[in-house]
């Protein structure tokens, strides 16, 4: 089965302003899950309508690919920026995406997603936190569920799959992020 990953990020964050910018332990929030994603997968692709983010992405080995404006608003699902991004890839048998602002994203679960994403009947996985919301830290889809998914705004996931990693938001969320990165041993 072939695989790429994609990772997304829009500029103007609105509740912490640039938190894809933000020097998280040396790098980058944006940088983390790059750097994981290039573990386990032959290309990585980071899909923004901003330059800067584009420019950074790069620096880190991602291959980038400019989004639309018009797929860069507030009220745009993550399916049609995953469909976007896919007309840039080598026609992959499965898109996984990783969350830029979840940098404390353990390489053991993308690891763990990828080993439930080759069993034939499952078509996609999602991530979801303690209170079973989704979280989106890691959405795996094969191409025929992405390509075909219908309504962008119901997920349709197989499996959901627990994660705790902090998904930044917020300056608080920030802060806990560097909480969880010193008390845990997450791959760095």
């Amino acid at each position: 089965m072939t695989t790429a990953a994609i990772i997304i990020a829009r500029g103007g964050s609105k509740r912490l302003s640039d938190k894809n910018l933000l020097d998280f332990y040396g790098k980058p929030v944006l940088a983390w899950n790059i750097a994981k994603a290039k573990n386990f997968f032959p290309a990585v692709y980071f899909s923004s309508e901003s330059k800067t983010l584009l420019q950074i992405a790069e620096k880190y080995g991602a291959i980038t690919i400019e989004r639309p404006a018009e797929l860069a608003l507030d009220d745009v699902p993550n399916i049609p920026v995953y469909v976007h991004a896919f007309e840039f890839m080598n026609n992959p048998d499965l898109v996984v995406s990783l969350q830029s602002n979840s940098p404390t994203l353990p390489e053991e679960r993308i690891k763990t997603a990828l080993k439930i994403m080759e069993i034939p009947s499952i078509q996609e996985l999602t991530t979801v936190d303690a209170k079973l919301k989704v979280h989106g830290s890691i959405w795996a889809l094969k191409r025929q569920r992405l390509l075909n998914y219908g309504d962008p705004f119901t997920y349709k996931a197989d499996i959901f799959m627990f994660d705790d990693s902090v998904d930044i938001h917020t300056r608080e969320d920030f802060e806990n992020a560097k909480k969880q990165y010193t008390n845990n041993s997450i791959s760095r």
